[in-house]
């Protein structure tokens, strides 16, 4: 898994070289550990926000309601909110996600990377006040992004390992 992240948070020392260098510049190869040589490429730059609060309501498919139910009732709900409905209220009623529906769907300030991905994803790139439908192994969520901190330069750094082992040729 690739994820964006500031140059504090990357995973590699020698990944510094990397982070303000042009999209597509390869770093290595290089020695990681005994025998195991790494090259690297800064694959994506993006200006995210560091940290977002977010508010969701999830739906779970069950053998009463498949997925493209799901997809329709989490539909009439965000269909509900755009025409002014309280998103607080339907999150308390609706939300299969018992730890945020008591407060609303609230889930919080979280930094990139501590949802799974594709909720991460559609957090790190919405605006405030957007709201958006996304499919993950839970289910199917309604996210509505209430604040964002301040954009700042995260980069996505692709990286293969590879033992190099010495044999008789």
């Amino acid at each position: 898994r690739f994820a964006y992240t500031t140059e504090d948070g990357l995973q590699d020392p020698k990944w510094k070289k990397l982070f303000n260098a042009k999209k597509g510049t390869v770093f290595g190869p290089y020695l990681t550990s005994p025998g195991v040589y790494r090259i690297a490429k800064l694959a994506e730059v993006q200006y995210r926000p560091d940290s977002v609060e977010a508010r969701h309501i999830l739906i779970k498919p069950t053998q009463e309601m498949n997925l493209d139910s799901v997809n329709v009732r989490i539909d009439g709900i965000r269909k509900q909110v755009e025409a002014g409905a309280d998103f607080g209220a339907l999150a308390q009623k609706n939300s299969e996600d018992q730890g945020s529906a008591i407060k609303g769907g609230d889930l919080g300030w979280f930094q990139e990377g501590a949802m799974v991905d594709a909720f991460n994803e559609a957090c790190f790139t919405s605006k405030r006040g957007d709201l958006s439908v996304v499919t993950s192994q839970f289910g199917v969520h309604l996210i509505e992004v209430t604040k964002t901190s301040k954009a700042v330069r995260k980069v996505k750094i692709a990286f293969i390992d590879r033992n190099i082992e010495p044999s008789t040729e």
